[in-house]
């Protein structure tokens, strides 16, 4: 049951404003947790919500949740970001490594050769269905959707956002300024604003 009214003191829930009144869903409604450090709206029109040290959680509508953590098969509860690749699987970046989720069985899909080991900010889905992987490391990973095969696109500083624009262009957030990525021969270019 959703309590009603919102408060800055109020403990961290999903706000959700409807006919003039804001709904909050908390750990009593099912969530894990309130304050989210990332989220995603999927095809289906799902909230996914990430959060740091209480893993992921979906809102199946406002009020059912269905929520992933390490004894789902996460690597880590801390989650950075998440993106769903051209073939429909949710990527989730943890603290520890990125997850592929099978949300047929409630589980990470990853059991060690689907996971990407090590610390990743940053995803985003290219209009093929490709997802870049940005790392603190600076390594940016490029998962072909078409493949399943991973491999080096770029070394760069500290990656710490990635995003995709309408026409293709990738958009990366470094330590060391801002690139753009038009095609795999495009150069770069570099913004230290």
């Amino acid at each position: 049951m959703p309590r009603t009214g919102w408060s800055r003191r109020a403990p961290p829930a999903l706000l959700v404003h409807e006919h003039g009144a804001w709904l909050a869903y908390g750990h009593e409604a099912g969530m894990l947790f309130g304050a989210p450090s990332s989220m995603l709206i999927d095809r289906e029109g799902s909230l996914w919500a990430g959060s740091h040290g209480r893993g992921l959680a979906q809102a199946f509508g406002f009020g059912v949740f269905e929520n992933w953590t390490r004894e789902e098969g996460l690597e880590d509860d801390l989650v950075w970001n998440m993106v769903r690749d051209g073939a429909g699987t949710m990527w989730v970046a943890t603290d520890l490594s990125v997850d592929p989720l099978d949300e047929r069985t409630s589980s990470s899909a990853g059991a060690p050769a689907g996971r990407y080991p090590g610390r990743a900010y940053a995803l985003a889905r290219s209009a093929n269905g490709s997802v870049f992987i940005g790392f603190i490391s600076g390594d940016l990973l490029r998962r072909d959707a078409a493949t399943g095969q991973s491999r080096l696109y770029a070394k760069l500083p500290q990656i710490r956002t990635l995003a995709t624009a309408p026409d293709g262009a990738l958009w990366i957030g470094t330590a060391g300024g801002v690139l753009s990525v038009r095609s795999r021969t495009a150069r770069g270019r570099r913004s230290s604003r």
